[in-house]
């Protein structure tokens, strides 16, 4: 299950998720089985983010339009 403060995170969006993650580079965030669906999520750095059954079925991401 994801960490909640990971997600509450995450759903300040992407640039504050990525702001987080450069300030916090030692955190391997946990965001497994989290629902992304429908979410616009390009450029999100999951570097090293536990993704496991998370559900990112009709997100945007990087390249898409």
């Amino acid at each position: 299950m994801a960490n909640p403060e990971h997600l509450k995170i995450l759903e300040q969006g992407v640039a504050y998720w990525n702001e987080w993650r450069d300030k916090n580079p030692e955190i391997d965030p946990d965001l497994s089985s989290a629902d992304f669906v429908g979410e616009n999520l390009g450029e999100a750095n999951f570097i090293k983010a536990n993704l496991i059954e998370a559900d990112f079925i009709g997100a945007i991401s990087e390249g898409q339009t």
